[in-house]
């Protein structure tokens, strides 16, 4: 499987989540000014596995560089068949990602975190990104409601869960809840 990394990075939570991607394994990286819609389309479609640490919305996923939209309605179907791992708040609303991937792991509330504890949610973010490119999602997912996982990550799983979701094949397959 190959796996594309979007990030971007501005002034709040993405200069955060930015910083996680680096330890994030992927084939190809747009990253900062590079992570355009242009850019994205051009490349998306030579990836299995696209990986998104950005903002999101009801009705798209965007880019700080420009503001434009990366992921929305119009660019939605060259995303047919991939499977998406986004790290920004609300995208797991988004409406488009329901008509294309056919596998979505994202949330669709906020993706709330503490810069002092930021270590937690790096390690949450590592864990996903990386499990999610390497692994069944089902395995990934049943290990953070299991606790499997390093006791730092299921701390910032208990924060964040209840807003993940999973959508396959365009229908919801479920929605976590805090332990």
């Amino acid at each position: 499987m190959t796996t594309l990394l979007v990030a971007t990075r501005k002034v709040g939570a993405t200069s955060y989540t930015f910083d996680w991607g680096e330890e994030i394994e992927a084939e190809r990286r747009l990253l900062d000014s590079e992570a355009t819609r242009e850019n994205f389309d051009r490349v998306a479609k030579d990836y299995d596995v696209i990986i998104v640490l950005s903002h999101g919305r009801k009705d798209k996923v965007w880019s700080d560089v420009d503001g434009e939209a990366l992921i929305d309605n119009h660019n939605i179907k060259q995303l047919s068949g991939k499977k998406l791992c986004i790290i920004a708040c609300d995208a797991g609303k988004c409406l488009a990602l329901k008509k294309g991937p056919s596998l979505v792991v994202a949330f669709d509330g906020p993706f709330v975190f503490m810069p002092p504890k930021e270590t937690i949610f790096r390690k949450f973010v590592k864990e996903l990104g990386n499990g999610f490119c390497h692994r069944a999602v089902g395995d990934i997912i049943w290990e953070l409601m299991e606790g499997r996982m390093d006791p730092y990550v299921r701390r910032a799983m208990v924060h964040n869960i209840s807003h993940l979701v999973v959508i396959k094949e365009g229908k919801l397959l479920t929605r976590f809840k805090p332990l």
